[in-house]
């Protein structure tokens, strides 16, 4: 079970009852399908996995351990739709003190971005799991992409280069760098290490998310890694085509746009700034609530509530202040910029920043927002 409440449009008379989500724990597939969508393979003068856990742009941040870009040489990073993109040791920047790097690649194409929780909250036996493509496991060819549930078993007080999560998982090649997610499909830390004790018994270790928020700071920009050459495409990519994309996640918040009667107006000679649920945010909710509010005699209350995603105006990131935003519904959206958290759209998170296209931009978001009077 996801949630225990959510969106319910329950018809009570002529009025709809809104309840906002609260979130349990995703089911192991549902966890596994994140992990694949953030989770990088790393191939060259090293082997190992990686996090697309920035976006800026068309400009993608991978962070990972350093010990597997640490030997100087060329790499690629494979993305979940199979695109290879190349980078050197030399563009990569390392965290000090700890054992993760960053490096960037560019690419038109909208991959998904880890959301960040909370690696405090993480408490012993709370179950986890750990992603990465492993490599040369007898009888497995190539480098798969592998989930490996868990639960913590131990925090170091004194971590040696940042490893303060302990668990126990098989410790395969090839996974240092991967991610370590929460119950909620939310980003925790960083797969790296496995230590055997004399006695035989062996433990894996990661190293928190907070450690990589805490450093951010202090890397400077990297350079980037060329793009592959795109596809030729004969339209300009805008905002209703980029929603409607098999490639994106967004087919639910564009199929509530379009039962309410909202895509015409995303097609006028216009710039507009869309806050857009991902499919993620939608899987908060009930399914019967979501197919409630799409029949027709809701259509008022879908089209408030979906009109309050759309912002006029292009707003890229570094454009968002604190404070707030009019929606084409009329009411009034809060925005918080925090620098170490992020931004904060009510009480959703921009996980997906700066899709930019060419009558505005869309910023993907974890929760679907709320107009003030409902």
């Amino acid at each position: 079970m996801r949630v225990t409440g959510g969106l319910a449009a329950l018809l009570l008379g002529t009025g709809i009852v809104i309840v906002q989500p609260v979130a349990t724990a995703l089911t192991p597939s549902e966890i596994a399908e994140i992990a694949r969508k953030i989770t990088v393979r790393i191939d060259g003068a090293n082997t190992g996995s990686g996090v697309i856990i920035e976006q800026q742009g068309n400009v993608y941040t991978v962070v990972t351990n350093f010990h597997v870009v640490q030997p100087e040489g060329n790499y690629t990073v494979q993305t979940p739709d199979g695109q290879r993109y190349t980078f050197n040791h030399s563009q990569v920047k390392r965290f000090d003190g700890v054992d993760l790097a960053v490096f960037q690649f560019t690419s038109n194409t909208n991959y998904r971005v880890a959301q960040k929780g909370n690696s405090d909250k993480i408490k012993l036996n709370t179950n986890i799991s750990v992603a990465g493509y492993p490599v040369g496991i007898p009888g497995v060819p190539g480098r798969n992409f592998t989930v490996l549930p868990t639960s913590l078993s131990s925090y170091v007080e004194q971590p040696k280069n940042g490893y303060a999560l302990v668990y126990t998982v098989e410790a395969f090649d090839g996974m240092s760098g991967g991610a370590i997610l929460d119950e909620q499909g939310k980003l925790v830390g960083i797969h790296g290490r496995a230590g055997t004790a004399s006695s035989g018994g062996t433990a894996t270790l990661g190293i928190p998310l907070k450690t990589y928020i805490s450093l951010v700071p202090s890397v400077k920009p990297v350079a980037t890694a060329p793009a592959p050459k795109p596809a030729k495409s004969s339209t300009t990519p805008t905002i209703v085509t980029v929603l409607a994309s098999r490639n994106t996640s967004f087919s639910n918040f564009n199929r509530a746009l379009q039962a309410a009667g909202l895509i015409a107006i995303l097609e006028r000679p216009s710039s507009f700034t869309i806050f857009a649920p991902t499919d993620a945010a939608f899987a908060k909710i009930p399914p019967d609530a979501v197919r409630d509010l799409l029949k027709p005699e809701n259509k008022e209350v879908l089209v408030k509530i979906m009109a309050y995603h759309i912002v006029t105006g292009k707003l890229l990131s570094r454009d968002l202040k604190s404070g707030n935003l009019k929606s084409i519904e009329g009411g009034s959206i809060s925005v918080k910029v925090d620098p170490v958290t992020g931004v904060k759209i009510n009480d959703a998170s921009i996980t997906q920043a700066d899709i930019t296209v060419s009558n505005g931009v869309i910023h993907g978001i974890d929760n679907i927002i709320l107009p003030p009077d409902l």
